[in-house]
């Protein structure tokens, strides 16, 4: 299989390699939403493979060259004043944004 296909693969909602009752993160699912809203990107690069998500759009293929690991970019479009992203179980009060990172 090409690496290409294998980080499409593991792009898919519910795919794993996990076995047993070994649990997960947030997931992936999670991430998409959020780059979605943002209008986000992401970048997978591993052994030869390039995927990549921009716009809603997948590009993939196989370089010429091959990485031994795995790079993950994520890229979001936070710069909108008139958003504010959080969880929709989460408390949510008044807070000034310029003081949480101070």
């Amino acid at each position: 299989m090409k690496s290409s296909d294998c980080i499409d693969w593991a792009m898919v909602s519910g795919n794993t390699t996990k076995t047993g009752n070994i649990s997960g993160g947030l997931g992936l699912g999670l991430i998409f939403d959020f780059i979605n809203l943002s209008k986000g990107n992401m970048q997978v690069i591993s052994s030869n493979g390039y995927w990549e998500l921009r716009e809603g759009k997948k590009f993939m293929t196989d370089l010429n060259f091959s990485f031994i690991g795995t790079i993950v970019n994520l890229e979001f479009d936070l710069q909108n004043p008139d958003t504010f992203y959080y969880f929709k179980d989460e408390i949510f009060e008044d807070i000034n944004i310029d003081e949480i990172f101070k």
